[in-house]
């Protein structure tokens, strides 16, 4: 699972998590379409054994 660090603002006291930020991810969105498209891809192509 991914640990995300979350951030505080010391002027606004905005909190957010500088990862969605950088990946762009609107506030209620766990992963980018991209992100889970290659998810989809990989489980695909892997095999399990």
């Amino acid at each position: 699972m991914l640990q995300k660090a979350l951030f505080q603002n010391k002027e606004t006291k905005e909190r957010v998590y500088l990862l969605d930020r950088i990946l762009d991810l609107p506030l209620n969105q766990r992963l980018s379409e991209n992100a889970m498209s290659q998810m989809l891809k990989e489980a695909v192509q892997t095999s399990y054994r």
